[in-house]
């Protein structure tokens, strides 16, 4: 198993290494230049070859994907945003349909007790009219009708109001 760092240490050590016999005294002028130039050969040789198998190296870096464990996890956990995403919503919604439905309740829960106090009135107003007047016995008897009328409308809301009350208590 030959790695770019490997390599580039063996290279470094011959190449210092041919450096330092270049530095001692050729012992003929003839084996001097041949040895010199034979050795630069083979210094510029393993140079170039030691850049190349660097660039490779560099390039197979940078287009090795990553591995299939870490890609496994990125998509496990974008799924499992998603689905957070999705329980999130749920809730949201539910929380707004409850917000919603107290708001109707409240709003109901008004517009009954608007009705009951509005026939309190009514039934107040009768009452006082039947006292407060000098009217014929036809009109006494129409007014306590209409007393006797609204006093039964009254009735029917409360118990409507307190069924309502207990459904949604129950619910």
């Amino acid at each position: 198993d030959i790695s770019p760092t490997k390599y580039s240490h063996r290279a470094s050590i011959s190449t210092s290494d041919d450096l330092e016999l270049l530095d001692e005294p050729a012992v003929s002028s003839e084996g001097a230049v041949a040895n010199s130039e034979s050795l630069q050969n083979l210094s510029d040789a393993i140079l170039k070859r030691q850049k190349e198998e660097e660039q490779v190296a560099k390039d197979m870096v940078f287009r090795h994907p990553p591995p299939s464990g870490i890609v496994d996890q990125v998509i496990e956990i974008d799924n499992l945003v998603t689905k957070l995403l999705k329980v999130l919503r749920l809730i949201q919604n539910s929380r707004e349909k409850e917000r919603e439905e107290e708001n109707l309740e409240e709003g109901n829960k008004l517009t009954t007790d608007q009705v009951v106090v509005n026939l309190q009135k009514e039934i107040k107003q009768l009452k006082e009219e039947l006292h407060c007047s000098e009217k014929s016995a036809l009109q006494v008897e129409t007014l306590q009708m209409m007393i006797k009328e609204k006093e039964r409308q009254l009735d029917e809301i409360e118990k409507k109001f307190e069924l309502t009350q207990e459904l949604l208590t129950n619910n």
